[in-house]
């Protein structure tokens, strides 16, 4: 999950509207974006937690390596076009 929090933090900082009256600007939209990333994550991976992922007893064990590059594509993909 860690490197998800990374991820959503990446997407923070990318999607705040930097408006601190109006805090709720870009939050719902960021939230979305969380769920998005997650999402496609899990559909890549099968899970978004590193205990899963590291016991996996499908096809293979993740290491963080191959994790930090899936977020990687993820990100560049939808978000930093």
């Amino acid at each position: 999950m860690e490197l998800l929090q990374a991820c959503f933090f990446v997407i923070s900082l990318a999607n705040s509207a930097g408006d601190k009256h109006l805090p709720l600007k870009s939050k719902f939209d960021t939230y979305n974006k969380f769920q998005e990333v997650a999402k496609l994550f899990k559909e890549k991976c099968g899970s978004i937690y590193c205990r899963d992922l590291k016991n996996m007893q499908k096809n293979k064990i993740l290491s963080c390596e191959d994790c930090v590059q899936v977020a990687d594509k993820i990100l560049k993909k939808h978000y930093f076009k």
